[in-house]
């Protein structure tokens, strides 16, 4: 799943209509409904991949949480890559679950992103 996001993670940037961070955090809550829908229709057993194109916690990592809290059918997979960096401290997830999250930093010469 690659929902609409802040983008703020895009080079070149593009023009943002955000405002504040009440703006940003009121993307994260839109986000929620494709996240909704896409477990809904996520085959039994299936997997899904959510990505964003911002480093905005509140789209990725605390996203990752509401997917876990309110989708108990939901579990993390440890992704086997040896490039990215874990999911941020402090933003919702615990040190086993930030394992599972991969960052993709945009100024990193070393990555095609």
């Amino acid at each position: 799943l690659d929902p609409p996001c802040s983008a703020l993670g895009l080079r070149p940037r593009p023009s943002m209509t955000t405002e504040n961070a009440s703006d940003l955090w009121d993307i994260a809550k839109y986000q929620r409904g494709f996240v909704d829908n896409a477990v809904v229709l996520l085959k039994n057993g299936g997997i899904m991949t959510y990505s964003t194109c911002t480093f905005n916690s509140s789209e990725n990592e605390a996203m990752i949480k509401y997917i876990l809290d309110s989708h108990p059918c939901m579990k993390l997979m440890k992704i086997d890559v040896n490039f990215g960096l874990d999911g941020l401290p402090n933003a919702g997830l615990t040190d086993e679950q930030r394992q599972c999250v991969k960052r993709f930093d945009p100024s990193n010469k070393n990555l095609d992103t």
